[in-house]
């Protein structure tokens, strides 16, 4: 995404896209080694920060197409067979984020 120069974007914004495609790449490279406590710390208050500066009505926008994206990436999901633990850990993770937003409730109600 970031490798794709947005003339109408700020160049800040353009670094930070370079950096978070960046530590995206690291975090699923299979020698990808867990972020500490700390480190999961600063980059959780740094998502948070950014998400406050954007309004709701235009965060919105692109909601339905990301949606779509997801169910794709999730169909790509059900074809891998050979999950690392961590990989493991982390789907079953969000997939249990994802029933309790979309359902309301914690998983196993």
């Amino acid at each position: 995404m970031a490798d794709t120069p947005h003339p109408s974007v700020r160049s800040e914004i353009q670094n930070h896209l370079r950096c978070c495609d960046r530590m995206l790449s690291a975090a699923l490279a299979l020698d990808h080694v867990a972020y500490s406590p700390e480190e999961e710390g600063i980059v959780e208050y740094y998502a948070i920060a950014l998400l406050k500066l954007i309004p709701r009505a235009r965060s919105g926008q692109k909601y339905r197409k990301s949606i779509h994206e997801y169910v794709r990436l999730s169909e790509a999901l059900l074809k891998v067979d050979d999950f690392t633990t961590h990989e493991k850990e982390l789907t079953q993770t969000m997939l249990k984020q994802l029933s309790e937003k979309l359902f309301n409730k914690p998983q196993g109600e």
